[in-house]
Parts: structure tokens; sequence; C-alpha cells
């Protein structure tokens, strides 16, 4: 179960960055893959116990960290870009 979520979970990030501007690479996937990694360590901390943020907290915390890099990567004539 916690495979198939994560894979579900990139799929629609993926998509995400895809529809942000982002073009398909190996970059890209290695920034999908930190995004995911990021969400699901938030969420399993939350799941044991190791927080007791809310879930407003987490999903603040998490924008507050992932967004700012994504956008930048966005921006940037080199990782996310496609290499043709």
């Amino acid at each position: 179960m916690h495979a198939r979520g994560q894979q579900l979970l990139r799929a629609l990030v993926k998509e995400e960055v895809l529809a942000a501007g982002g073009q398909a690479s190996v970059s890209l996937d290695l920034l999908v893959t930190c995004v995911v990694g990021a969400f699901m360590g938030l969420l399993r901390a939350w799941i044991d116990g190791e927080t007791t943020a809310s879930p407003a907290e987490l999903d603040a915390a998490f924008r507050a960290v992932v967004l700012p890099g994504v956008r930048t990567a966005l921006r940037q004539d080199g990782p996310l870009q496609s290499h043709r």
C-alpha cells in the first residue's frame, strides 16, 4: 500500500510540475523524487507520533520548504529544462 501511494503521489507531483512549466527529463524525475520524499517523511513522522503538528501545520511547513526550491528549479535554464 505504501509503494502504491507513493507511486500515485509521484504521478500527481510530476503532472503538477509539468503543468507549471517543467519539461520531462531526468532532472524532473529527481525533483519529483525529492518532493515526494519530503512529503512522505512528514506524513510518516505524523503517523508515527513523532510530531503533534496539525495537518494544516504540516502542510504549511511542507510548502514553506519545498515550494521555493521547485519554483527556483522551474525558473532556471538547466536542471529541469529539456536537454534537446
